[in-house]
């Protein structure tokens, strides 16, 4: 008998090929679909959730295995991020659909520029679209002559009237600038860290599951709009200071575990991490705001 994957010559009565290692079946059936199918869905999904136990209870363990040749019991860290982000954004897009509960805390319509307050109604901003006379009236009406402020007051004012288009806009940018971050972000681990001699992989590795945790925090707190529709209730607010402080005491046990570091070492070394960070979020944002504002029209 021969393999119909390799072609490889073997007993028929073997169950698989000794060379490819796949399974020996005279044909087809529908009873074989559907087991294959069970088999690699629950595979798959037990080796998932396996490493999201330890992703969550064990911070730094995942990429120390990583790193120790222990793969193939886990869930690749980047299939783990992507499968996180994936859940994120479409929670997202879930939670924006429902209708939201008003609070006494929301904020009046409009924004404030150059101390100046600018309100544009919806009707006056179909007006001057129409007309082709938001620019003029920026100018001229709002007083903004220099060319940088009256193009950031325009598409301000346009991403205020156009909130669907520029939130997906946003949300489409944010899902690129979270790859970018990464392996921008591992070089200052890998200099905060140059001591431990790992490798620029080893580092961005380290960044992908600690970035795998602050996704799989996003999604909770996704989740948890779902009962709490109110924009910035006190809940939402403590939640959100919970989950900040959980990444913080993560991260710190995580490069603990990870760089095999005294604790007073890690909290001097998270400094120059804080600073690091810090600095790319606040360019990234820019950035980010930027492109959102520039591709929506």
């Amino acid at each position: 008998m021969h393999c119909k994957n390799c072609h490889t010559e073997f007993k028929g009565t073997e169950r698989f090929c000794p060379n490819c290692g796949q399974k020996n079946i005279e044909k087809l059936n529908l009873k074989y679909i559907l087991g294959q199918f069970v088999e690699d869905v629950f595979n798959w999904d037990s080796k998932f959730f396996t490493t999201l136990k330890y992703l969550i209870l064990k911070p730094g363990f995942l990429s120390k295995e990583f790193i120790a040749g222990r793969r193939v019991r886990y869930v690749s860290p980047i299939r783990l991020y992507l499968v996180l982000s994936v859940l994120f954004f479409f929670l997202i897009s879930i939670v924006g659909q429902l209708p939201k509960e008003e609070s006494q805390g929301d904020l009046k319509a409009g924004f404030t520029y150059n101390d100046q307050k600018i309100d544009v109604a919806p009707e006056k901003y179909r007006e001057l679209i129409a007309s082709n006379e938001l620019d003029y009236y920026v100018k001229d009406t709002l007083g903004f002559t220099g060319s940088f402020d009256r193009y950031m007051v325009k598409k301000t004012i346009i991403a205020e009237n156009s909130e669907g288009e520029f939130g997906n806009t946003l949300l489409d940018q944010l899902s690129i600038f979270l790859l970018i971050f990464i392996p921008v972000i591992s070089l200052v681990y890998k200099w905060t860290f140059s001591r431990n001699k790992y490798d620029y992989i080893k580092h961005m590795m380290f960044n992908v599951h600690y970035n795998s945790f602050i996704m799989f925090l996003l999604v909770l707190n996704e989740l948890t709009k779902f009962f709490d529709r109110v924009g910035l209730s006190t809940f939402r607010l403590l939640f959100i200071l919970a989950m900040i402080l959980l990444a913080v005491g993560y991260l710190f046990k995580a490069i603990k575990r990870f760089y095999e570091r005294k604790w007073w070492v890690v909290l001097y070394k998270m400094l120059f991490l804080a600073i690091g960070y810090l600095s790319l979020v606040i360019v990234f944002v820019i950035l980010l705001m930027a492109v959102s504002l520039v591709i929506t029209s």
